[in-house]
Order: C-alpha cells, then structure tokens, then sequence
C-alpha cells in the first residue's frame, strides 16, 4: 500500500507466478497455462541469447545445482504447478494423498515473461531487504 499498488491473492497451487502474470495481462488467472506456455517457448529459444553487451546469455544464470543443462532446466518448467492426488486404496471410501511437486515459476521465467509481453514486471517483497525487484 506504501507504494500505490494493490495486493492480489491468486490460486497457491504452484502456478502462482503464472496466474499473477495471467491475472495482470488477461484479467483471468485461468490462463496461466497459455502464459507458462509462452514463457517456456521463450526460453527453449533464447537460453543462449545474449542479455548485454559483454555477451552474457540467458542460460549463463542456470541454478547449476538443479540442473545440469538448459533443456533439463526449460524441461522441468514446462510442468505445471503442483497437484494433490487422491491414490484409491483396497478399503471402500479409503484414500492415500499424493502430493506432486513440479516447477514453480523463479527469475528466469520472470526475465521470460517480460520479454514475451514487452511489460515490466516488478516484484515487491516483503522478505528481501531491497524490497522490490524489477525485470524488463
């Protein structure tokens, strides 16, 4: 509020960076498949574009930890949110939640994004002492 904008909740399902993005641009949040679609054709295409004149690349900001390369990496957020599987067990009525981590959206998909919708996006946070985070 300190800064004019207004907060919005979106669905926490996993896709929660996309439905913001969706929400933002469409009104609708159920879009988020379309925009994470978007955002991965961006970054299979141009993980080896150059983003300044040092000739520094997308891919150069791979987490290496998670992945050993950009197509593992592009692979992985193509995987919508999360999910909560009811798994059917021997006994009528009787279920064994299953729960389905998959990729959440992370700076890269946000740097995507900004390219795809020619938009700035900013992040305000509460959590970094900077507070606000601007991708364009």
């Amino acid at each position: 509020k300190k800064l004019g904008f207004v907060e919005v909740t979106v669905t926490g399902d996993g896709n929660c960076q996309f439905r913001a993005i969706a929400g933002s641009l469409y009104g609708d949040e159920l879009r988020h498949v379309e925009v994470r679609k978007n955002v991965c054709d961006w970054l299979q295409v141009n993980g080896d574009s150059p983003i300044d004149k040092d000739g520094t690349r997308v891919s150069d900001f791979l987490d290496v930890a998670n992945f050993s390369d950009w197509n593992e990496y592009v692979n992985s957020m193509k995987r919508p949110g999360c999910a909560i599987l009811n798994i059917p067990q021997t006994t009528p009525g009787s279920y064994t939640k299953l729960l389905l981590f998959t990729a959440w959206g992370d700076q890269l998909s946000l740097f995507a994004a900004a390219n795809v919708y020619d938009a700035n996006i900013m992040v305000i946070s509460s959590v970094n002492a900077a507070g606000k985070f601007l991708y364009s």
